[in-house]
């Protein structure tokens, strides 16, 4: 893992979970076995609340053919918009949720003992 704290927290993250791809030229669709994620916190994002595409884009693989994932520069949508000074933890599980095709239940990080 990589940490910037200069203007925003950045973090780079490797997750391996599975990762379904576009399908190639066979048409058959590709797994891939991780993902390499970019995290960006930024300091707005104490003041007020931010879109839910503003944290995450997914650096690898390429073609990541999830419904939460955009197709240019695959920014990872956690939510229509995220409330203000959000733990960054949370962000992280909402990323492993939203990466892995299971939903997030906020309630549930007790029990994850985070």
């Amino acid at each position: 893992m990589w940490i910037e704290l200069m203007v925003a927290l950045r973090a780079l993250l490797w997750m391996c979970v599975p990762v379904p791809c576009r399908p190639g030229e066979d048409g058959q669709l590709r797994v891939a076995s991780h993902a390499m994620l970019g995290l960006t916190y930024p300091r707005e994002a104490i003041q007020r609340p931010l879109p839910g595409a503003a944290f995450v884009q997914v650096l690898q693989p390429e073609g990541v053919w999830l419904p939460s994932v955009g197709v240019d520069q695959q920014p990872l949508c956690l939510g229509p918009q995220l409330p203000c000074g959000i733990p960054t933890k949370e962000v992280v599980l909402m990323t492993y949720g939203r990466s892995a095709c299971r939903p997030h239940r906020w309630m549930s990080v007790a029990h994850w003992g985070v």
